[in-house]
């Protein structure tokens, strides 16, 4: 965090079980190195917007960008996600509700 509202954030990962050797790829990636980053912003003291996006290091190209809008409501969140994966140029919806982790 660099300020009250902001937050930046960047992680590197190397992962052997991928997809290309699980027996269920639900949710897994195909490639082991990733590279993610984003940028969070809160506007509200329970609203917050993200940015994030994943980049293929081993194939060198972008794999997809995740937007967020989080809303807080004590010990459970709200959560809007808007993805878009460059690989096959498709986009999703999704809302989840959950308890907030700790």
């Amino acid at each position: 965090e660099f300020d009250d509202r902001f937050t930046i954030y960047a992680a590197y990962s190397y992962s052997k079980y991928t997809s290309e050797i699980a027996l269920f790829d639900f949710d897994l990636d195909s490639y082991s190195r990733k590279f993610q980053g984003g940028l969070s912003w809160r506007f509200t003291p329970i609203d917050r917007l993200v940015a994030a996006c994943d980049y293929d290091m081993q194939n060198k190209q972008m794999d997809d960008i995740n937007y967020y809008w989080f809303h807080d409501m004590h010990c459970t969140q709200f959560i809007l996600r808007y993805q878009w994966k460059y690989t096959d140029e498709t986009s999703n919806w999704s809302i989840r509700y959950q308890f907030t982790p700790w």
